[in-house]
């Protein structure tokens, strides 16, 4: 081997003169190490790419349903409900994985609605938040082929971790439709004997707690003798016919502007303890705030025209939009004296008002605008008119048809409107009561809070305190045990944010 000193000039000038050995030390240099890359913002309104196709992902929900035949929205053991049928769709079409597909899973998957409707109430915009695999790709399709015809999914966005279908709703729209000829002063609806508590009496109340059968539209031994008396005169549907299909009341502008100036008076901050069922005057729930509460006008079903009013407030009771639009009805058409319907939102006192039936309602939209406002730029915007032709199309072929049938089959309406009397709810009564105990207290209408003391002592108007044309001993007992059940229980019903 040649010694390094063999090596010619032009070798020696291009080989280092101590080769690297294995235990060199490095060299020191004042070079630093290279920051970590950071990765490449995605632009607004793009999220990153998916890296487990089969990850839940936090979505909203849209769709709608025909809430007749249903015990409502929300689940309940032992009741056939929509998200009953919902759950198991979605985990049919693989949204929700058979590990998560119980009880249990319900609650992992973090499933909530944007508004619990009432039973047999339907909705057109509902919203439901929920973890969900949505790969691969038409999991919409696929849900709604495992839905009944009655529920349809338009389709679903993706929304940050912590969004809450319920908490993050600014407020909700609904809808109450009732055909024209309820305005007619001239029909008084049908009367069926051995009337069985249909949906005036609150049977959302008797199977809340079917031992305090707690009926709000109790109807009287005196009601039931001048039901028997006026039967014979009642204008009875002709055969195939709906029932005020001859009548010629036009529902005009000025019926519009008639309805509206009523339904002002709910507008705004509103006690509504009278509007709802086991709720006291004094609880901090009974207080609600409605943005409005307008007249739509007029439009047709198959031929037959029906009016529309729109409701849209922050959250709902147990009942309030049926009754707010029942007490409405009643005030319009002359049986509750005028004044009746804002003495029962500002007197603490219980004033009996009517509910009308759940046929007309429905959940029409939930708004998300805080939500947008905050996170639009990162996520798409939640907003029902992105499936605007599919919502319209529900509406028109779907919802209005299956109302009006119902109607028509089981005349609802009509048999509601018969009991719709101030023998059966007292508007006369409660309102001539509320005015005396305003001025025995100096003006004041809401300052005692004893509800059911003038109750049980006031006798109807002209008569006296053990009857002669008023309320008898056995009445005021069963108002005072009524009374004393409705103050006491302020917590019965939770806040309901539908």
């Amino acid at each position: 081997m040649p010694n390094q000193d063999d090596r010619t000039p032009e070798e020696a000038a291009v080989q280092p003169s101590d080769p690297p050995t294995d235990n060199a030390a490095p060299a020191i240099t004042d070079a630093q190490p290279a920051e970590p890359v950071a990765p490449t913002a995605l632009p607004p309104g793009e999220l990153p790419a998916d890296t487990n196709p089969n990850k839940k992902r936090k979505c909203a929900l849209f769709l709608s349903y025909v809430g007749h035949g249903y015990q409502g929205m929300q689940r309940n053991p032992g009741a056939k409900t929509i998200e009953d049928d919902l759950f198991k769709a979605i985990t049919e079409a693989g949204g929700i994985s058979e590990a998560n597909a119980d009880e249990e899973g319900f609650k992992k998957i973090h499933f909530m609605r944007a508004a619990r409707t009432d039973k047999g109430v339907s909705a057109v915009g509902q919203v439901v938040s929920l973890m969900m695999v949505v790969n691969p790709p038409g999991i919409i399709d696929r849900i709604n082929a495992a839905l009944p015809p009655a529920i349809r999914a338009y389709g679903y966005r993706r929304t940050v971790k912590g969004f809450d279908a319920r908490k993050a709703c600014d407020k909700r729209r609904y809808e109450y439709i009732f055909p024209v000829w309820m305005f007619d002063p001239k029909l008084e609806g049908i009367y069926r004997p051995k009337l069985k508590k249909i949906d005036t009496s609150e049977e959302g109340a008797k199977e809340d707690d079917e031992e305090e059968e707690e009926i709000d539209i109790d109807i009287d031994e005196a009601a039931r003798e001048e039901d028997a008396a006026t039967a014979e005169g009642t204008n009875l549907p002709s055969a195939g016919q709906p029932y005020g299909s001859d009548s010629t009341f036009v529902f005009d502008t000025d019926c519009i502007n008639r309805l509206n100036g009523i339904l002002s008076h709910y507008q705004g901050t509103r006690n509504f303890h009278n509007y709802t069922i086991r709720v006291a005057a004094s609880a901090p729930q009974a207080k609600r705030y409605i943005h409005s509460v307008v007249c739509d006008g007029v439009f047709e079903i198959n031929g037959t025209k029906w009016v529309r009013t729109v409701v849209i407030g922050q959250s709902f009771m147990l009942h309030q939009i049926r009754k707010m639009i029942g007490m409405a009805l009643a005030e319009f058409r002359g049986v509750a004296p005028e004044g009746c319907l804002k003495h029962a939102l500002g007197t603490f006192h219980l004033a009996k008002t009517p509910m009308a039936p759940d046929l007309g309602l429905f959940l029409d939209e939930c708004y998300y605008e805080a939500y947008n406002n905050r996170w639009g730029h990162q996520n798409e915007h939640l907003q029902l008119s992105d499936w605007q032709g599919a919502v319209d199309e529900f509406k028109k072929e779907k919802l209005y048809p299956a109302l009006a049938k119902r109607d028509l089959e089981e005349n609802t309406n009509a048999i509601w409107l018969y009991g719709l009397k101030d023998s059966t709810y007292k508007f006369s009564e409660w309102l001539d009561r509320g005015d005396s105990a305003k001025g025995n207290r100096g003006g004041s209408d809401g300052g005692d809070r004893g509800v059911g003391k003038d109750q049980t002592k006031r006798p109807a108007p002209g008569g006296s305190a053990n009857g002669g044309g008023g309320s008898t001993g056995q009445e005021a007992d069963k108002k005072a045990k009524l009374d004393s059940r409705h103050a006491g229980n302020m917590s019965l019903q939770a806040e309901y944010s539908d």
